[in-house]
């Protein structure tokens, strides 16, 4: 397992939102949230608890996963990023 120095952090976030999309403890109006983020200065990293959890970010509370049109059944499902 590899550690990375919080000094170091600033530039290891900027590296994967080059390829990745990335998510990270963001203040929203005092409250800490996981976001989208573009750049490692938009992160939070003292933050002591989120009032969501980040599974909700690999588990959405609903999706629509197929719709059914002109008597077909068709999937929604779509994965295109990293």
């Amino acid at each position: 397992m590899k550690k990375i120095n919080k000094r170091d952090m600033g530039e290891f976030v900027h590296s994967l939102v080059k390829d990745f999309t990335v998510y990270a403890p963001v203040n929203v109006d005092g409250i800490f949230l996981f976001k989208q983020v573009k750049s490692f200065e938009e992160t939070r990293l003292d933050y002591k608890n989120s009032i969501k959890p980040p599974k909700e970010i690999f588990f959405p509370q609903s999706e629509v996963m197929f719709k059914y049109e002109k008597g077909k059944l068709r999937s929604t499902e779509t994965v295109d990023e990293k």
